[in-house]
């Protein structure tokens, strides 16, 4: 994986095609904070005459995500480009608009990872990591052309798929 190091607590990778035509994963960016709402909303069953509900099921369903503090490297985007090219694969995965030192841009599909300490029973700080396996990203970018990236204080990440679209891991 090509890496371009900063320190962040997330990491958003995209997959490409290297020049010797393997699979590899590219890291676009990285970012601070990683704020997920989950929202069900569930209806009671009721049979026959009763009173109480039988069973409960969820009827609506929906994931938010949002990264804060995101920086995308503008040498990882090159590089992306250079493999869609050179992979003559379609460019429908990026977009990229620049207008008064501003870009913007819209990755598809992106894997983001957000690691973080937390207390576990108030004394042992234990690790924890979110992945969020496919999302895409759609917003505008402040370019800093002194450091080589893009910056947005907060992103909506629209997270693909309805099952199996992340995996938490616990360790010490």
């Amino acid at each position: 994986m090509k890496k371009f190091t900063r320190q962040k607590n997330g990491v958003l990778q995209i997959e490409i095609i290297n020049s010797s035509g393997k699979k590899e994963m590219l890291e676009l960016g990285g970012f601070q904070d990683l704020k997920i709402d989950l929202d069900i909303t569930k209806k009671d069953v009721f049979s026959g005459d009763g009173f109480f509900p039988m069973d409960t099921t969820g009827v609506n369903k929906s994931i938010k995500a949002l990264a804060t503090n995101l920086e995308i490297y503008l040498d990882a985007i090159r590089i992306l480009h250079e493999s869609l090219e050179s992979a003559q694969r379609d460019s429908s995965s990026i977009k990229i608009k620049t207008f008064d030192n501003k870009m913007h841009l819209l990755l598809y599909p992106v894997k983001v990872i957000h690691k973080r300490p937390y207390n576990h029973n108030d004394k042992i700080l234990k690790n924890m990591e979110i992945e969020l396996y496919t999302c895409t990203i759609e917003n505008v970018f402040l370019m800093d052309k002194q450091k080589n990236i893009a910056i947005a204080s907060e992103v909506r990440l629209r997270i693909l798929g309805q099952s199996n679209v992340c995996r938490i891991k616990f360790y010490s």
